[in-house]
């Protein structure tokens, strides 16, 4: 018992390892070794170890069928694994023509095949995508961080798609790009345009028209939208200090209107409004001219009680006699202007 148990392994390990088979090469001598186990076997009528042995040889001859389809199909399988996924989007598509006429073949090379479709199927997909939002995303273009953004992703990827008809899109779509950026650092310069009167503001305003008028053929999206918020922007800023300078006059007015001392009226008055409506610079001119004239009056009502302070006759008349001096001077003056 100890004895057969003992062949029972023995056959049992060798007819595993002779199934085992990976070289084509290697099918004969296995083979020829079961027959040779198989000989002895039947001479020593050990019939069950016998059919166990036959069961092995009808494997290897499968075994040998599969290394044959194998060793058949290896150019085509060598040929589907050199398909690789990181070549151009043209490339791409030829590879699924190809693998789509490799029919007829073994399971493990369909699947091999299948496998490889699939993945560049996917790529091919993901390109795509990849082109669709660099096509769409110029419109969102609208300062430089966004722009970089852009060209990041179309200089790591417009190698793959050289030789396609994308690449040429992909191109002219670079172009206006770079446009943008263009736009968008002419756009900084004039924001950052001083804006000191109403000369200035229509200056600047101008400078706009004529950076959207040339822009007009390509720009589109958020950079459109970006001048446009910058012209709004720059209405309102006029707008703005315009309310601020009016409100400024009507506080001056009100001083004047609540008898404040003329010396704060002037300070008020010496401070510069660049801002002021046509109507409000009127009415400035008006309240200087109002102020000026109030400044004489005081000036007089000084003098007046100033000489009547001088009690000597004589001390008088010598300052009167001045003052009608400083009078034909100034009469003088007028007539040589």
């Amino acid at each position: 018992a100890i004895w057969h148990d003992s062949l029972q392994k023995k056959v049992e390990t060798e007819c595993t390892e002779m199934v085992k088979v990976t070289r084509l090469q290697d099918v004969g001598l296995n083979q020829s070794r079961l027959e040779n186990t198989k000989k002895l076997l039947l001479k020593a009528k050990l019939d069950n170890q016998v059919q166990q042995v036959e069961e092995a040889l009808t494997q290897i001859s499968l075994r040998e069928n599969e290394l044959e389809t194998q060793e058949n199909e290896l150019p085509v399988q060598n040929e589907i694994r050199a398909m690789s996924r990181q070549m151009p989007l043209q490339t791409l598509r030829t590879f699924v023509k190809r693998l789509q006429e490799i029919k007829g073949f073994s399971q493990i090379t369909m699947d091999l095949r299948d496998q490889s479709l699939n993945e560049i199927k996917a790529e091919i997909l993901q390109l795509e995508q990849i082109s669709n939002g660099l096509t769409a995303s110029i419109v969102n273009i609208d300062s430089k961080k966004t722009a970089n953004e852009w060209q990041t992703t179309y200089l790591r990827n417009i190698s793959r798609f050289e030789g396609s008809p994308l690449q040429s899109e992909l191109d002219k779509i670079h172009e206006t790009v770079n446009q943008i950026q263009g736009f968008l650092d002419e756009l900084q310069e004039i924001e950052q345009y001083p804006i000191t009167n109403f000369e200035s503001a229509a200056e600047a305003m101008n400078k706009f028209e004529i950076l959207k008028i040339k822009a007009q053929p390509w720009l589109r999206g958020k950079a459109l939208q970006k001048i446009i918020d910058s012209q709004l922007q720059l209405k309102t800023q006029v707008q703005e200090k315009t309310s601020e300078a009016h409100q400024w006059l009507e506080k001056v007015q009100e001083l004047c209107a609540t008898n404040e001392p003329l010396y704060k009226i002037i300070q008020a008055l010496g401070v510069k409004q660049p801002f002021l409506l046509p109507d409000d610079q009127e009415k400035l001119i008006q309240l200087k001219q109002n102020v000026k004239h109030k400044q004489e009056e005081d000036v007089v009502a000084r003098i007046e009680n100033d000489f009547r302070q001088i009690a000597d006759p004589k001390l008088r008349q010598e300052c009167l006699q001045r003052l009608q001096a400083i009078l034909a001077e100034t009469h003088e003056s007028s007539s040589a202007k």
